[in-house]
């Protein structure tokens, strides 16, 4: 069972993050102790000014460490989020990939591109970001509460209410952020427009059995996207590490006017009434860590809650090869919503025969083609292999029917990518020369001379540089190409002209494949030369 763990490949960058977050609290803390110690030594009656000189030095370099530490783990924290959405990105796609064909159809496109980009999204910052904020929040209040039961109880009421008065947001960084933020929305729309172009071809990679090689580009596209996204959040983060900075500088700033009015007040403060400028930020900080702490604890399990829907059973299916000597179709009947789409329908087909099931548009032609395809398996009614019973076609696993069964359909699927990519599916273990005999038994071998004789021209799948009939014969050489032994063909030369019809019918009645087409019409003298021909 594959579940999403919190850092569980990432325990290095977690370990780093934690142990500069507690240097880096332990750092502010000090520092904030350590100022009101400056200013104790510099003042009468005591003026000892060399040991405030030398506590000086001491929380000035607490203080740079503590920012050395905070922007390390802003570097660490932006490349631990990149790894961890490349991370939820696989886990998500393992999830779609669990699906056969009936549960994948069962959902939109859209809603898998959403998985990929908002799901994902928000599980990290959610869920992995909102731990880190809480690992931080914890440790600010563990040593700042060691800190404040050090010095003083009792004034923890009288700087609450001073903290409020530093709650400054400088909203002259808004506009830069803000350009970052549009920038990154740009770069999400690229990834998204990539990837559900690819998602497309979910059907051919899974027939072909090469969903892993879908994975990897899916994977890879996110990969380029999360490159981008951090550079923009590394740009980001540090704009929002000089916010920070400026709101500590005008706390330090209001201290004075603090010190001023309550010098009278000694027999509060253990270290005397001047180190109020060593309470306030710290009871500052305490109350807002622990804010945050029960705000962000909210969230978290919110989100872990959608995390969850992406566990998977990873177990890969074993696959059994089946020697396909015939195809049996007894007594088959669909219907939906107590219409009869199909009834009672039988036929068989025998191997390196041509079957073609006929008929007007709504009698059900589709319907053959998707209980096939195994997108619809509430029929009734046996489908089954080899004369034998046993090898029924609903049981047997969906990679192992695809091993010798492919399809093609009315609609071809191209990619934004080169001729070769879209002919082998991104599969660089085909030979050119097989590339090559597909072209030229489909026909297109002149077309690609025309065009150059190169394998990696540019197919443009939105703005179709190539006829309708060219894309059809291009999909049927990818067929060809994967060399399986029964062919489905669902309406295939539907939308097309005449001559291509023609032209799409020779070269499936002249291939050496066993075919059962589909077609509401066909040239009679090719209908001829089908082995059946089933009316329905």
């Amino acid at each position: 069972m594959k579940k999403i763990i919190l850092f569980k490949n990432h325990k290095g960058h977690l370990a780093i993050y934690i142990t500069l977050s507690i240097i880096q609290n332990i750092c502010v803390v000090l520092s904030t102790y350590s100022l009101g110690m400056v200013l104790k030594n510099a003042v009468p009656p005591i003026s000892d000014f060399t040991k405030a000189g030398y506590l000086s030095l001491f929380t000035i370099t607490l203080f740079l460490i503590s920012a050395f530490c905070s922007y390390i783990n802003t570097i660490v924290k932006t490349d631990l989020s990149k790894k961890i959405k490349i991370d939820l990105i696989n886990i998500v796609i393992l999830k779609i990939f669990s699906y056969n064909l009936q549960e994948f159809n069962e959902n939109k496109k859209g809603e898998y591109l959403s998985w990929i980009n908002n799901d994902v999204e928000n599980i990290e910052s959610g869920v992995y970001s909102l731990f880190l904020i809480f690992l931080d929040s914890f440790f600010s209040i563990v040593f700042t509460f060691i800190a404040l039961a050090f010095i003083s109880w009792i004034v923890l009421l009288i700087t609450i209410f001073f903290s409020l008065l530093f709650i400054i947001v400088p909203y002259f960084m808004k506009k830069r952020i803000t350009k970052n933020i549009i920038n990154s929305s740009l770069s999400s729309a690229d990834f998204i427009s990539r990837t559900e172009n690819l998602m497309n071809g979910y059907e051919e990679f899974y027939a072909s059995n090469k969903s892993n090689i879908l994975k990897t580009l899916i994977t890879t596209t996110g990969l380029k996207y999360e490159n981008v996204k951090q550079k923009q959040t590394l740009t980001i983060n540090k704009l929002l590490l000089f916010m920070h900075s400026f709101i500590i500088f005008v706390k330090f700033a209001v201290i004075v006017a603090v010190i001023i009015l309550s010098s009278s007040y000694e027999w509060i403060i253990k270290g005397g009434p001047l180190m109020v400028l060593s309470i306030e930020p710290l009871s500052y900080s305490f109350v807002i860590q622990f804010s945050n702490i029960i705000t962000n604890l909210t969230s978290f399990f919110s989100h872990t809650e959608l995390a969850k829907k992406f566990n998977v059973n990873n177990k890969e299916a074993k696959i059994s090869k089946i020697n396909f000597q015939n195809l049996k179709i007894n007594n088959l009947k669909y219907s939906i919503e107590n219409k009869q789409i199909i009834n009672d329908l039988s036929f068989d087909i025998k191997k390196n025969e041509k079957i073609l099931i006929i008929g007007e548009s709504g009698a059900g032609k589709s319907t053959i083609f998707n209980i096939l395809m195994k997108r619809v398996k509430d029929f009734s009614g046996q489908i089954y292999f080899n004369d034998n019973k046993k090898i029924n076609y609903n049981e047997i696993n969906d990679r192992s029917l695809f091993q010798f069964i492919d399809f093609l359909n009315q609609h071809p699927l191209f990619f934004n990518d080169t001729l070769k990519n879209n002919l082998t599916l991104f599969d660089d273990t085909i030979e050119e020369n097989d590339i090559l005999n597909a072209l030229k038994k489909t026909n297109m071998f002149k077309w690609f001379e025309k065009n150059g004789s190169d394998l990696n021209m540019m197919i443009n799948s939105e703005n179709k540089n190539i006829s309708s009939g060219e894309m059809q014969r291009l999909s049927l050489a990818r067929v060809l190409l994967r060399n399986k032994d029964l062919l489905f063909l669902d309406e295939v030369t539907a939308n097309l002209d005449i001559d291509n019809r023609r032209l799409i019918e020779e070269i499936i009645l002249n291939s050496d494949k066993t075919i059962l087409f589909i077609s509401h019409s066909i040239e009679e003298e090719n209908k001829l030369k089908f082995d059946k021909v089933i009316q329905i």
